[in-house]
């Protein structure tokens, strides 16, 4: 059996109940810590209420299809839902969920996507976190690979897809693909079709019909960057992830976020993270290895953009008085988290791609059509399953 895999990158990560009750605090305005608390908590409550109000109680990772009425009350984008609903100092959160991962301003990312992805019980995980930082050994493609040979799958790996035609009934799906060991194109016949990247990437790959252009040409995305860089020394803070807050409002290729992996999965913080007592593992090297993530609207592969984000990169490192950086990677991906802006997911174009799903012997799988993160992603495909 062939299966043409389109793999996405999926990435999330979290922060410590420090962080996120000094954040609350300074957004709530008061001087008792515990007052500040109890103000949050009352409108997460609130929150909960809301949400089993519209929804009631499901457990796929998309709710059922909201009726007219519901579809209005969710109306617009995330902060407008929550300025209806009196939820500002839930604001915070969101802000820091969404737009330092890459998922857009709270202004603008629809408030549906706000709704399914931090449900109630998701801002509550925030105050009492129960869940640590778990790093798959070897990366997601390992895990591919696993399932690949479990279920004797014959995995292309390094193929440039060029076309992909369908054609209904019995003559099925043909797919037309490069590769290394052919120097000419290659067609081949599969029974249904499976697609994973960002739907509106493979307007020149897929012989997308009206009915699947007029949903996925409403899609918009942004892009990625990610630097691995280590450096010998410099000011670090008192945990090993990072929001730069004051850049949290632009997406013009500023530092968002930064990690250290090694420290963050193994629970280390405070003076032993911010003085460097315990580095980078059992190896004994001193230097720190850092990833430092940034986002942009703009084609980052374009030079001068390219400049924006290594100058801003190096303003950071300045800013922390880190010596001799070295980058060890860097990598770049567009399409990341494309999502229906509020005109189209206000008209249910979410569960209209649910409603079409092996209609036309095509599945539609990845980010694009749920939500980019890996849970989101696997939790989506359950549901297709069931």
């Amino acid at each position: 059996m062939l299966i043409f895999f389109f793999m996405v990158f999926l990435f999330f990560y979290t922060t410590d109940e420090a962080t996120w009750s000094q954040l609350l605090i300074r957004n709530t305005g008061e001087t008792n810590p515990q007052v500040a608390l109890r103000r949050v908590l009352a409108e997460v409550d609130k929150y909960d209420r809301i949400h089993r109000c519209l929804f009631g109680n499901y457990s796929s990772e998309l709710m059922p299809r909201p009726t007219p009425k519901v579809l209005f009350e969710i109306r617009g984008s995330i902060l407008d839902f929550l300025q209806r609903n009196d939820l500002m100092l839930l604001a915070p959160i969101f802000r820091t969920f969404f737009t330092t991962n890459g998922y857009g301003f709270i202004n603008e990312t629809a408030a549906v996507y706000g709704l399914a992805w931090l449900p109630p019980e998701g801002i509550r995980g925030v105050f009492t976190p129960t869940n640590g930082f778990y790093v798959l050994r070897g990366g997601f493609q390992e895990l591919v690979r696993e399932i690949a040979r479990r279920n004797e799958l014959n995995v292309r790996l390094g193929v440039d897809v060029v076309r992909i035609q369908r054609q209904f009934g019995p003559s099925g799906i043909y797919v037309t693909f490069k590769s290394k060991e052919s120097p000419e194109p290659l067609t081949e016949r599969f029974d249904f079709l499976i697609l994973s990247p960002a739907m509106n990437s493979l307007f020149d790959v897929v012989d997308f019909n009206p009915m699947e252009r007029k949903l996925f040409r409403n899609l918009v995305n942004v892009n990625y960057v990610i630097t691995l860089l280590e450096s010998d020394n410099g000011r670090r803070a008192r945990d090993p992830q990072v929001y730069y807050n004051q850049n949290i409002e632009e997406f013009g290729y500023s530092v968002m976020a930064s990690i250290n992996l090694y420290h963050a999965k193994n629970n280390i913080s405070g003076p032993d993270h911010r003085l460097g007592l315990r580095e980078n593992g059992p190896d004994g090297r001193a230097p720190e290895a850092v990833m430092y993530y940034q986002l942009g609207a703009e084609n980052p592969w374009r030079k001068d953009v390219d400049s924006v984000i290594q100058n801003k990169l190096r303003t950071v490192l300045r800013t922390f008085d880190k010596t001799n950086p070295r980058i060890l990677e860097q990598v770049k991906w567009g399409y990341y988290f494309p999502r229906f802006p509020p005109p189209a997911a206000d008209r249910g174009y979410l569960w209209d791609v649910l409603d079409m799903q092996g209609r036309f012997n095509t599945w539609y799988i990845g980010s694009s059509v749920c939500f980019e993160s890996l849970e989101s992603v696997v939790e989506y495909n359950n549901l297709l399953m069931k």
